[in-house]
Formats: C-alpha cells, structure tokens, sequence
C-alpha cells in the first residue's frame, strides 16, 4: 500500500536526522525538522489505521450481505440450523485458511479461529481439490469419530467443533481460475443440500471473490 511505504521512507528520514544532527551549527534547525517528520510519521500511520479498518469494516458487510441473500433464496427452516461461512487463504501462509467474519446467521465464530490447516476437513478438501464437496453424516454415526478417522482432525479438535449432519464446501475462483477460499454451509439435517440448493448457493459464492480476492 502506498501509506505503508511513504511512511517507511518518512520514518528513515526521521532516523537519519535524529542520528546525524545534534551537533554544530544546525542542531536546532535539524531537532525542530525531525520533531516535524516524526509527527508527519505519525499522521499517515493513524490514516493508514483508520482506512485499513474501514475496508475491513466493508469486506465484512458485503460478505454477510452475499451470504444473507443465498440463505434467503434457499429459504432454509429454523429448524435445520443452517450456518454458512467463508474461509479465505491466510496472507503469508498457504497451508492455513482463515475465516473471515463470523458465520451467518448465528454470528459466532468457528472452533478454527486461528487457522484451519487446507490438509483438515472438507474445507481444506474443498481447497485443495478445487472442487464442491457435500457430505452426509447418518444420524448412527459418530460425527467426532468421522472427523479424526476421516478429516485428519485431533481428537481435542474434534471435540471442539459443532455436531452436524450434512456440510457443503464451495471452491471460490477469481477471473483467472484460481482458489482463493471457500464457501462453507453446515445444518443438522441430513437431507438440507438439496441439488436445487447447491446449485444456488454455487452460484451465491461467485461474487464472494471480489470481497476476499
């Protein structure tokens, strides 16, 4: 970003005079300018801050507003206790996928919050694979057994997590065919992904890419 670097190359500076100018003639003239430089430096880092935390701010706001409008058009029943997500690569880190805001529309958080390996889970699956996965859990199963046995998940991890019938991983793709996370949907219910419903919530996470590309 270019606050980021203006504010490196103002902060060098600031360094460069405080270091080089409390001797001589000009001391003064050089303290008052690196006094100046160092609250310029100040300025644009609280300007980087505030505009980093207003897009973030947005991002959130479009990606609940995509996830609310598919939930609606599927019009899922109080009673599935449908939840839907979206994980997204972690900067600096391609093995882990974050996810980003809350999940819709219980508003809380995954297990996961500091990451999720792309190695655990149909998430990850999803990720790697580049391709939609749905799965279905019959109720005489062990949902906790299938994870660890299955998923690659501990067995702490998968204590922590929520117990579910049916989930559903949708691949998100930028203009150029290239992963950049994943479109997730869990319900207690068996049957609630129906192949009307997939369909729709494939196409409810295309636009999602413009929010985590």
């Amino acid at each position: 970003m270019f606050v980021d670097r203006l504010f490196v190359r103002v902060a060098i500076k600031c360094l460069v005079l405080l270091s080089a100018g409390f001797s001589g003639i000009f001391a003064q003239k050089v303290w008052g300018l690196s006094v100046a430089l160092f609250v310029l430096s100040v300025f644009f880092q609280a300007v980087d801050y505030l505009i980093s935390h207003r897009l973030t701010s947005l991002v959130l706001e479009r990606i609940t507003g995509v996830l609310e409008a598919v939930y609606t058009c599927c019009d899922f029943s109080a009673e599935a206790d449908v939840r839907a997500a979206v994980f997204a690569q972690s900067p600096g880190r391609k093995d882990i996928l974050r996810q980003i805001g809350r999940y819709y529309p219980t508003n809380q958080y995954s297990s996961f919050r500091r990451g999720l390996s792309t190695s655990k889970g149909i998430i990850g699956f999803c990720f790697r694979n580049q391709r939609r996965y749905l799965e279905v859990i019959r109720k005489e199963a062990s949902f906790k057994t299938h994870l660890v046995e299955n998923w690659g998940f501990t067995r702490e991890e998968a204590d922590a997590v929520k117990v579910r019938r049916s989930y559903l991983a949708i691949p998100i793709f930028d203009a150029y065919g290239r992963v950049l996370g994943v479109g997730y949907f869990d319900s207690v219910k068996e049957h609630t992904f129906t192949p009307e419903r997939i369909d729709i919530l494939t196409r409810g996470c295309v636009p999602l890419a413009k929010w985590i590309g």
